[in-house]
């Protein structure tokens, strides 16, 4: 054999297992690709502002019929009233300056109810929420358990919900926002 039978073996031997390794890869990430379902969470919650006793909210049998509804992104804080600063306030330059200058907003509690349509294919599969934010402090609670707490607003945070999922009867996800 001369050199070029073995630069062409080595190229023929060399490139079919890249190639080979390249379409296992391809593959294999098509095939995880497809096994992650994401499901549009953001429509058809229920709000109410105000404070509620979680153990309340939270349980399986709260009604929430009064409760407003909303989508998400949702901001009650841009819905309230302009509040002017107290004569307090006003004597305080620093607060007068940096927190209410022209009237401020007051932040308060929020809370938010959905129920969770549970696919039986999801069966056996873990299952996550993905919140993108919640501003200030916020909790979480899945069917009456707290399964989270998000510290901070603008800061995302995925919840593992597998445990907690009820295979054999409704499911409602609350979340405070304070």
């Amino acid at each position: 054999m001369n050199i070029k039978n073995y630069q062409s073996l080595f190229r023929k031997s060399f490139l079919n297992p890249f190639l080979l390794i390249c379409c296992l890869c391809t593959m294999l990430c098509l095939s995880v690709s497809s096994a992650r379902e994401i499901v549009d969470f953001n429509f058809g919650w229920k709000f109410f502002r105000g404070e509620c006793d979680p153990q309340q909210c939270t349980a399986l049998s709260f009604d929430d019929g009064t409760w407003r509804k909303v989508d998400l992104p949702h901001d009650y804080q841009i819905e309230q009233e302009w509040i002017e600063p107290t004569e307090e306030q006003k004597k305080d330059p620093l607060i007068y300056r940096n927190l209410c200058g022209r009237a401020f907003k007051e932040l308060g509690m929020g809370w938010y109810r959905k129920g969770i349509d549970v696919d039986r294919a999801w069966k056996g599969k873990r299952i996550f929420l993905d919140i993108a934010g919640i501003m200030y402090i916020g909790d979480i609670w899945l069917n009456g358990v707290k399964i989270g707490v998000n510290d901070y607003g603008y800061l995302g945070k995925e919840y593992d919900l597998t445990d907690q999922i009820r295979w054999d009867g409704p499911n409602v996800l609350t979340v405070s926002s304070d």
